[in-house]
């Protein structure tokens, strides 16, 4: 969990916290190995980047979980398969234009420095990218269905 986590007064289990290999075969094969196991799926999982969230519904389909009427899974990167994945993946979009400018701009300055220069963090802001495999998708599903 994030320092913020507390702050917006958000909790997690930690038994809800899987680490899977951050390829596509080795998250799969991590997660194929899970639920035979006996694991509880949480919610929702939020993925490191969209590669683990790939393998991570690949190996979830393989015990017919359903995404996102069972499980939500949130990736980080926008790639372009994250559109036409099947169901399309919600995702955080990142600039990595303007990660790739600071972290240049950041290394100009250590080489061309005259002296040793402190770490810096830089924060560079994102878009979550609203698709099919998260829980508002399945909820907008479910309050624009008509009545019984």
């Amino acid at each position: 969990m994030c320092a913020d986590s507390h702050r917006l007064g958000l909790t997690a289990n930690s038994a809800d916290v899987i680490s899977v290999e951050s390829t596509h075969h080795g998250a799969y094969s991590d997660m194929v190995r899970l639920p035979s196991a006996g694991l509880d799926l949480a919610e929702c999982y939020f993925c490191t980047n969209d590669i683990i969230a790939y393998g991570f519904i690949k190996a979830l389909r393989e015990f017919n979980v359903r995404i996102p009427d069972d499980v939500a899974i949130i990736g980080f990167d926008n790639l372009p398969l994250s559109s036409t994945m099947e169901p399309p993946l919600t995702t955080i979009d990142v600039s990595k234009r303007k990660i790739g400018y600071f972290a240049v701009t950041v290394l100009d300055d250590l080489i061309n420095a005259s002296e040793v220069q402190p770490a810096v963090k830089i924060l560079v802001g994102g878009e979550l990218i609203t698709r099919s495999s998260d829980v508002r998708a399945r909820q907008a599903r479910a309050a624009t269905r008509p009545p019984r």
